[in-house]
Formats: C-alpha cells, sequence, structure tokens
C-alpha cells in the first residue's frame, strides 16, 4: 500500500505499524452504544503465529476520524492471542478471542469471550466459552428467533498426531480446518455445535466462515477453501442445526478473509475477486477487494463496486451496515483504515 490515495472512496488511517507493534492484522470494527469506534487488532511478536501475539485495541470518538493509539488488552505468558470477532447485538459487547500454542499450527485453539459494561473502554476477565472449547469464533448473527448463530472453525489433526518438527509442512498440511456453527439459545451462557463441514482432500481446508440468513430458517454459509481459488458455499435449511455438502461457487477467492452484509433483500459481498492462490507470494494476490451486491441469495450478482485501486493489496475487511452506511476497516499487514 503506497498511500491513501489508492481507495476510490474516504479513508482515515486508523493503525500503522511501528517499533512497538511491527504489523497489525485483522481490525474487528463495531459501533459501542454510545457512539463511539473500537476495533480489536491482532499483534506482538515479530509475525503471526507467535507466542508473543497479543489483543490489541483502539477507539474513535469522532466517527473515525481520529483513532487513539493502541493499547494491549489481553495477552497470555505461554499462549499466543488472537482476536476473532466482538458480538455487539446482545446489548453490552462480548469480545471472543483464541489462544493456541504457534507451534501447533492453531490446532488445539482455546476459545474465550470478555464482557465490557462501559463500551469498549474495560473489559471483563476472560472465560473460557462454554460448549466452545476448541473453535475459532467468527461474526456472529441474531435469528428470527432470537438465537444467536455464529460460524466457526477448527483444525482436524487427519494424521500425524504425535508429530515433533513444527517445519514438517507435509504433516501440518494434513492438520484439515473444518467449519459448523455454535447456537445459543440464552444469550450466551451455553452453547452448542453443529454442522461438520469439511472436503475431503487433504489439500484443502474450509474456514473463516461467514454466514447470513435469506429466510427466517434459510441461511447460507461461504467459506475460504485453502488452495482452490474460489469461496465454497454450504445451505442450511433449519436455522443452523444441519448443513448441505459444500459445493464449490463462481466467486474468486485468493485464499483470503471476506466479509458478508444484508440490507432488506440484498446481500452485499466483500471479498478479494482474485482467483490466484499461491501462498509461497504471501500477501500479492489479495488485492482486487470489491464489493460485490445479490438479490437472488448470492447466485449472481447485479452490482460490483471496486473499494480501492484493483492492484492495491488491501485485504481481510470486516465492519458493519448502520443507516444504510457501509463501515469497513481493511489491512495489507502494516496499515489499517478506516471506510465508509
Amino acid at each position: 500500500m503506497k498511500n491513501i490515495i489508492d481507495f476510490n472512496y474516504p479513508a482515515k488511517l486508523m493503525f500503522q505499524a511501528d517499533d512497538q507493534w511491527c504489523y497489525g492484522r485483522e481490525p474487528l470494527l463495531r459501533r459501542m452504544k454510545d457512539g463511539s469506534l473500537v476495533a480489536s487488532i491482532y499483534s506482538g511478536g515479530p509475525y503471526e503465529p507467535h507466542i508473543d501475539n497479543k489483543v490489541l485495541l483502539i477507539r474513535s470518538e469522532d466517527n473515525g476520524n481520529t483513532w487513539s493509539k493502541p493499547i494491549m488488552l489481553f495477552s497470555h505468558p505461554r499462549r499466543a492471542v488472537m482476536p476473532t470477532e466482538i458480538f455487539t447485538y446482545g446489548g453490552n459487547p462480548i469480545m471472543f478471542f483464541s489462544t493456541f500454542l504457534p507451534e501447533h499450527n492453531y490446532r488445539e485453539i482455546s476459545s474465550f469471550n470478555s464482557l465490557s459494561e462501559d463500551n469498549g473502554r474495560s473489559w471483563g476477565k476472560p472465560v473460557q466459552v462454554n460448549g466452545c472449547g476448541s473453535y475459532a469464533v467468527r461474526e456472529g448473527m441474531v435469528l428470527e428467533d432470537g438465537t444467536w448463530l455464529f460460524p466457526v472453525h477448527w483444525m482436524e489433526v487427519r494424521e500425524g498426531w504425535n508429530w515433533v518438527d513444527n517445519n514438517n509442512s507435509s504433516i501440518t498440511k494434513k492438520w484439515m480446518y473444518c467449519s459448523g456453527v455454535i447456537r445459543t439459545n440464552n444469550q450466551g451462557k451455553e452453547f452448542q455445535k453443529f454442522g461438520y463441514i469439511h472436503l475431503p482432500d487433504y489439500r484443502y481446508h474450509l474456514w473463516e466462515p461467514a454466514c447470513v440468513a435469506l429466510t427466517g430458517r434459510h441461511l447460507v454459509m461461504l467459506m475460504r477453501a485453502e488452495g482452490t481459488g474460489w469461496l465454497y458455499r454450504s445451505d442450511s435449511y433449519d436455522a443452523g442445526l444441519s448443513w448441505t455438502v459444500p459445493e464449490q461457487t463462481e466467486i474468486p477467492n485468493p485464499a483470503s478473509k471476506f466479509c458478508l452484509k444484508k440490507v432488506g433483500n440484498t446481500i452485499l459481498l466483500i471479498n478479494n475477486f482474485n482467483n490466484l492462490h499461491d501462498s509461497d507470494k504471501g500477501f500479492v494476490n489479495r488485492n482486487h477487494l470489491e464489493i460485490w451486491a445479490s438479490n437472488d441469495n448470492l447466485l449472481s450478482f447485479y452490482k460490483k463496486t471496486a473499494i480501492c485501486k484493483q492492484d492495491a493489496c488491501i485485504f481481510y475487511p470486516h465492519g458493519f451496515i448502520e443507516n444504510d452506511i457501509l463501515y469497513l476497516a481493511v489491512e495489507n499487514g502494516v496499515s489499517h483504515y478506516f471506510l465508509t
């Protein structure tokens, strides 16, 4: 990212890597009840995953025009810590985050959450997510009957359970990501997991899922499918209790996180629409960040809007819709930007 004029919409710098925080990943953007904005950031250590990974928090009191310096929110002396969701639809905001041993390559994630009672200015003591000990919790939603539903993913060890060499990629590539959902009918006191969405081929993962409701009980899940160049899809017709066999879509994706939002009958997909997926090149293929709009349940898209210059390496969108305005946080590993 050269400078801010790469964007097609007004953008403000949220976070910039420096000597203390040498990189920043996966901003999670949310509005607090008092009108302020908060965003968590995954940083700490020289890279990720690393034992020094931590959860940072930044804040804006002027609707995203300026942002505070990051403060360290959660860390662990022996485990990496990664934020995965800030849920604001149930009253006080709840932050979900995962701890893990980096040398295990995410295979034994533990999920925790923390509650804020003062609009994200302070956060309570982390507690393990009841009924969801080993899943990475992604962006949640409230179903028609009031049920909270969160897509999740986890790493399944199919071979190499007694693995020792943390550089043996031939083994770690066989620890497959699978997806599903967790649901709660009592506002997070207890969760249950549903769905086992996976591919049989060792080469491909299904992870970083996102869900949207098409009707009251018909949900769709899109998933990052490592090594394929496309997003995969699964449907549920019973509000997330069961899911169809995943199928490849015609939506390109360079093995990167995306964002799903719904406004009325329109579904917005914010994604890097590029099907190049050479992992050896790092982030270079995470360009073509666009918003695609669908009014036929993601079967086709009637409008496609570029967020920034097509060759700009900007990715991992996250945000929310408020009064028909889409608020987004995006990043490139060292700089995070806020757009509306």
